[in-house]
């Protein structure tokens, strides 16, 4: 009975799209493991260790938009998946727990490998089921919107263990459509945007992660509303030509800088995911006068006030007639930030072993059409600061859903693609949080996944906020026997070579000079 309940929860897995399968084999989930190590239709990564394999899962939904799942034991197994779950859910990615369980009557027991399996993941899985052998599974039912979690009740499978699985063909499933992307258009959208315009004489607009397919329209939108920009890397429009005369590029006293040309920001349109950029967090106590509008495809606006406008990006910007024009409006405070971003260049050639200029030199190797994964804490943020603006089609990823630092080399994996250029790059704890990740490199045909490690021994976000030391995490590490571990091929710098060849695996442990960083971030102040 368990194989049929086991085939039962895969088919209905494969009619909500899934393709691809993140197995962590155990005991308990032996029949997922027998059937899926046999089948035809599916594609199927082995992992020893859950934590890992979910944020890998995460990667693989971000690049085939679809919904990825994970198969663990029981016990513990599942309750490592929880980190990855509350990404999806703030990033709105279909990851699939399907958690294998001890039998109902051994709940609350104590039993070996035995846990409140049930709603482990709370919020998070915006659909749940239990299932024991007899029930059905009704998957059908999850919108692909968040993350869903199906527990499933086993017997001890020590009986069946040698017996083989029949090869089974999941090529033929009839597939439900795929619609977790369609919002129905609330007429009232319009209408409030409008009446933002309204309110907002002196607008920044701020844009965060977006989809591809979303880029050409905001493009459009930003073009006719002529207002100032903040474009983040996860974007994908930081570098568009057709944007950079309303681009805004320090983030520095951005507020005060505005002010002093001229252009006090009395409002904040927000398009796409929740920004890096720390003037968000200033709108939570700081600038309560200041207007807050927020469209994007996800239920969360990010702040405790403001209007949010839940919509499809595509539809709502390709229907919206924009009536309001501020061609001009921040022309002077445009003209200074392009004074200060020619400062900015001048500081990193003067100091070029510093942290954000050694990134600005490296962002100049990248070849057209590459990818490029950004870790979180200070790499996303440097990048932003210092990268070239220079258009070259490169696409850029991260982890935004809450922002943390683990699993960013297992999402990096999960995310390459065959035959291109792709780079993450990753603060140096990060790096240490995921050292089970390069474990999937070798089931990986014809990918270049190139890791470059900023080694600036700790986590040196924090070196400009607080004096305690403890807050640093300080550390005399070096990665060369990690990349050794994984058989990666390993590279040091400590400054930026004149080229990068971007084929085939890599290790890269980019390690800035700690006195230049202090310079230069003394120098910056002064600009």
């Amino acid at each position: 009975m368990s194989k049929i309940l086991a085939l039962s929860v895969l088919e209905e897995a494969i009619k909500k799209g899934v393709r691809e399968f993140c197995v962590c084999a155990g005991s308990r989930n032996a029949d997922f493991v027998k059937i899926l190590n046999q089948a035809i239709g599916v594609q199927v990564y082995s992992w020893f260790e859950e934590r890992s394999a979910g944020y890998f899962a995460l990667g693989r939904s971000k690049q085939t938009g679809r919904p990825v799942g994970v198969i663990t034991t029981s016990g513990t197994a599942a309750g490592e998946l929880l980190p990855a779950m509350m990404e999806g859910y703030y990033s709105g990615l279909p990851l699939l727990a399907i958690t294998a369980d001890r039998p109902r009557r051994l709940r609350g027991t104590g039993a070996p490998q035995t846990a409140e399996q049930v709603g482990l993941y709370g919020p998070y899985a915006v659909f749940s089921e239990d299932l024991a052998d007899g029930e059905r599974c009704h998957l059908k039912r999850w919108d692909l919107r968040a993350p869903a979690h199906v527990n499933i009740c086993f017997e001890d499978p020590s009986g069946t263990a040698s017996e083989e699985a029949e090869v089974v063909d999941f090529r033929h499933y009839e597939e439900e459509l795929l619609q977790a992307s369609y919002l129905p258009e609330n007429p009232l959208n319009r209408a409030l945007l409008d009446q933002f315009f309204m309110v907002s004489k002196k607008p920044l607009v701020v844009v965060s992660a977006l989809k591809t397919v979303d880029q050409d329209v905001v493009v459009d939108f930003l073009v006719q509303l002529g207002a100032p920009c903040y474009l983040e890397g996860i974007s994908g429009l930081r570098e568009n030509p057709k944007l950079q005369h309303l681009r805004i590029t320090r983030t520095e006293r951005l507020w005060k800088y505005a002010e002093k040309a001229d252009y006090e920001i009395d409002g904040i349109l927000r398009i796409g995911g929740i920004p890096t950029i720390r003037l968000w967090r200033d709108l939570e106590d700081q600038k309560q006068h200041v207007h807050v509008c927020s469209i994007s495809e996800l239920p969360f606006s990010g702040l405790n006030r403001g209007v949010h406008i839940q919509t499809s990006l595509k539809s709502f910007f390709a229907n919206y007639d924009v009536l309001v024009s501020f061609d001009r409006a921040a022309r002077n405070w445009i003209d200074a930030d392009r004074q200060y971003h020619l400062a900015f260049q001048a500081l990193c050639a003067e100091e070029p072993c510093a942290e954000p200029a050694m990134i600005a030199s490296f962002s100049r190797l990248l070849p057209r059409h590459s990818r490029m994964y950004l870790g979180n804490s200070l790499p996303i943020r440097e990048w932003d600061m210092a990268a070239i603006n220079e258009y070259r089609d490169i696409r850029v990823e991260a982890n935004r859903g809450v922002s943390g630092i683990e699993g960013q080399i297992s999402t990096f994996l999960g995310w390459c693609i065959p035959n291109t250029p792709q780079f993450a790059l990753l603060g140096d704890l990060t790096t240490l949080y995921d050292l089970a990740g390069p474990w999937i490199l070798h089931q990986l045909q014809n990918v270049s996944a190139q890791i470059i490690v900023i080694n600036n021994h700790g986590g040196k976000i924090f070196s400009r906020m607080y004096k305690e030391d403890i807050f640093l995490n300080g550390h005399q590490l070096s990665f060369q026997h990690f990349a050794s571990f994984w058989n990666i091929p390993y590279m040091l710098w400590e400054e930026i070579p004149a080229q990068l060849d971007p084929q085939g695996h890599a290790l890269i442990e980019l390690r800035p000079d700690h006195d230049a960083t202090t310079r230069f971030w003394k120098k910056l102040e002064t600009l």
